[in-house]
């Protein structure tokens, strides 16, 4: 993916399973569970302590559309067939480097078998 200063907005990716999308404010208590859960924090470098940080962190990295190249960019996944998230991803593009991380909600995480039936492989 060619990603420059002027990337058109962003648009939804989806599979038959997963969309992949912005996280709007009014999901913020519910990405702050799947965030602070134990089984997830402890491999996160920001875990939030209270919902507000959540609106803070959706607000700076998931509330424009763009993608500009050094700047974080934060993105829901969600299931498809009932709308619930089903973890997070964010990445960072400079230049030619990148770096991607991700989290999943613990009720699919720590199931190998129900993880594989939500991803397109």
């Amino acid at each position: 993916m060619n990603v420059n200063s002027t990337r058109p907005d962003w648009s939804p990716i989806s599979t038959s399973r997963l969309r992949l999308d912005l996280i709007q404010s009014d999901r913020a208590e519910e990405w702050f569970i799947i965030r602070s859960h134990s089984e997830t924090s402890r491999y996160q470098r920001w875990c939030p302590a209270h919902v507000i940080e959540v609106y803070w962190f959706l607000h700076c990295f998931s509330s424009r559309t763009r993608i500009r190249l050094g700047e974080w960019k934060q993105l829901g996944l969600f299931l498809n067939h009932d709308n619930r998230m089903a973890g997070d991803c964010g990445f960072i593009v400079n230049g030619s480097d990148a770096e991607i991380g991700y989290t999943w909600r613990p009720s699919i995480s720590t199931k190998g078998m129900e993880l594989k039936r939500y991803l397109p492989w």
